[in-house]
This record gives structure tokens, C-alpha cells and sequence, in this order.
């Protein structure tokens, strides 16, 4: 039993309920109302938690993005070390770059193939999920 489709499951959550639990069921349809006085309470009370999260997701994301630059830029200068004799060879400045950037989209790639798959293993245990239902 979860409201997976949002309010629009609220009457068969409560159906459900009350078949389940009879008449220990206790429900309050004081919240049936979006725009209801308890809702806005409880949404202005956790807009601190909100804005605190999404800022430290943020400051999560840059930091990412950030390490996963340095590290980039690190590799693309070590192996500049083989610049001077690829162009001895033939290489254009322009085919260097794009060998450089060849190498780094597919270590993106694969790091973004990984984030994918653990991010959809793990949104089961998440509370929106939809995971196991509670017995």
C-alpha cells in the first residue's frame, strides 16, 4: 500500500486500508485539499531542510565535477608527453586534441554507465520507490 500516483491515489490507498484494518482504520481526510492549511504548514516548516539539501547537492555536484576535471586535465597532461613524437609522425595539433578528448568522453562514458546502474539498483530503497510493499 503506497500512494504512488500521488493525491489521485488517495481514495484507493483508503479503500485499501479500510479493507485491510476494518474498522481499526483511522483516516483523516483533513489533508484531501492541496491547497489545505496543514499541507502549506508542513511545506513551509520543511523549506529549510529543502533549501539546505538541494544547496548540499548542489556544493556535491560541483565538488564532482570539479575532482573529476582535475583528474581529467592531469591525464590529458601526462600524456602530452607523447605530443612531440606523435607530431613527428604526422599528427595535427587538431588530431592530438581530439585523440585527447576521444580518451576522456569514453572514461566519462563508462563512468556515466555505472552512475546509471547503480543509481536505478538503488531507487527501489528509496522513499518514492517502489519497492516491496509493507506486510
Amino acid at each position: 500500500m503506497n500512494l504512488d500516483r500521488g493525491p489521485g491515489g488517495l481514495a484507493a490507498f483508503t479503500e485499501a486500508l479500510q479493507r485491510r484494518f476494518g474498522d481499526r482504520a483511522f483516516i483523516n481526510n483533513a489533508f484531501d485539499e492541496p491547497g489545505d492549511a496543514h499541507i502549506l504548514g508542513t511545506q513551509r516548516a520543511i523549506a529549510l531542510e529543502t533549501t539546505a539539501l538541494l544547496g548540499f547537492a548542489a556544493l556535491a555536484a560541483l565538488a564532482g565535477v570539479l575532482l573529476v576535471g582535475q583528474t581529467l586535465a592531469r591525464r590529458v597532461l601526462l600524456e602530452a608527453t607523447e605530443d612531440p613524437t606523435l607530431r613527428a609522425l604526422g599528427m595535427a595539433r587538431g588530431q592530438l586534441v581530439a585523440v585527447a578528448l576521444i580518451r576522456a568522453s569514453v572514461v566519462a562514458s563508462g563512468g556515466a554507465a555505472i552512475a546509471l546502474a547503480t543509481a536505478v539498483a538503488l531507487s527501489p530503497l528509496t522513499q518514492s520507490g517502489s519497492g516491496p510493499e509493507p506486510s
